[in-house]
């Protein structure tokens, strides 16, 4: 089974960069003890705003060979010298810009499905130890909890449809990694790599916060019906229509993923057609684990990794 390896290194210029950046960013939280309040302009007010300063950094960041720095931390696993500037400065600045309740919603949806990815890669790589997959773990938590409060607040509002697209897109996000989890684990079980423990017991905890998620998706969708119950005839149709095309979209979104993240983990021969699997596992702590998963659409596998997962990370900006 291939092994992905990745090795990030800085130059002494991107070194010197970086340096830079955070020694600008410090000046832009530092106010000058010489300004009174008599001198404070709304054009002060605004350059100190946390929007105005996070959007500086952005291109202070993405300004020469910072852009380097900044990609390679995209592409950083939990462990690695980027990892933290990844999920401490670049994940929540991107959320922050994010306007919308709803794109909020998606982000949190999108960084609970990365976190499980930098998982797998760990584990393939024979690197993902018990402390890392319990901070995995957490992570995912934080991330779904997150989504699903924002979800609450649209359908709380009266946004019924857009809280069941997002709700749909968490599931089949999670669904698809259930399916990869339950695969990678019988892989690793049968190369002895001693990983198979841990994403044995993430594939536990990601098919619970799945099966937690399709309960609120579908109370969603019944919210969306009993709305329309009583309207006219072409208000109820345009209600079935939107989750009947939520369904579609999201059976078609996880088959999509498994395909491209198991070509991406190189579980399967790229010659493989569809993304069907059947797996079942055994864990040391006498627990069985047995998943039988079967993607709705058959889906290519493609050859290469795919783009979209190597450059999410500039997803949002």
């Amino acid at each position: 089974m291939p092994v992905l390896k990745e090795s990030v290194r800085l130059t002494e210029s991107e070194t010197q960069n970086m340096r830079a950046v955070l020694a600008a960013y410090a000046d832009l939280h530092t106010f000058s003890p010489t300004f009174s309040k008599k001198s404070v302009s709304s054009f002060s007010i605004l350059f100190y705003s946390r929007t105005f300063m996070a959007t500086v950094l952005i291109l202070i960041l993405l300004a020469g060979s910072g852009i380097g720095v900044t990609y390679a931390a995209g592409n950083a696993l939990p462990g690695q010298p980027l990892y933290s500037l990844k999920v401490n400065v670049a994940e929540p600045i991107q959320g922050a810009l994010i306007p919308s309740v709803s794109g909020k919603a998606n982000w949190e949806n999108v960084l609970a499905e990365r976190r499980l990815t930098e998982a797998s890669r760990l584990a393939v790589q024979n690197q993902l130890s018990s402390s890392t997959q319990v901070y995995i773990q957490q992570q995912v938590a934080i991330h779904i909890a997150r989504s699903q409060k924002d979800s609450d607040e649209l359908a709380d509002s009266g946004k019924s449809n857009p809280a069941l697209a997002v709700r749909s897109d968490l599931e089949a996000r999670l669904s698809a990694h259930s399916q990869i989890l339950a695969l990678l684990t019988q892989r690793l079980e049968q190369d002895g790599n001693p990983s198979s423990a841990q994403v044995a017991l993430l594939f536990q905890n990601v098919s619970q916060d799945k099966t937690a998620v399709s309960i609120t998706r579908q109370a969603n969708e019944v919210s969306i019906s009993n709305t329309n119950t009583g309207t006219t005839t072409s208000s109820r149709s345009a209600g079935i229509a939107f989750v009947a095309a939520q369904n579609s979209a999201r059976h078609n979104e996880e088959a999509t993923l498994f395909a491209q993240h198991v070509s991406l983990l190189g579980l399967l021969p790229a010659a493989s057609t569809t993304a069907s699997t059947t797996a079942s596992t055994t864990v040391t702590a006498s627990t069985t684990i047995s998943a039988s998963t079967t993607a709705s659409t058959t889906v290519p596998i493609p050859t290469v990794a795919p783009k979209n997962l190597k450059v999410d990370f500039w997803r949002g900006l």
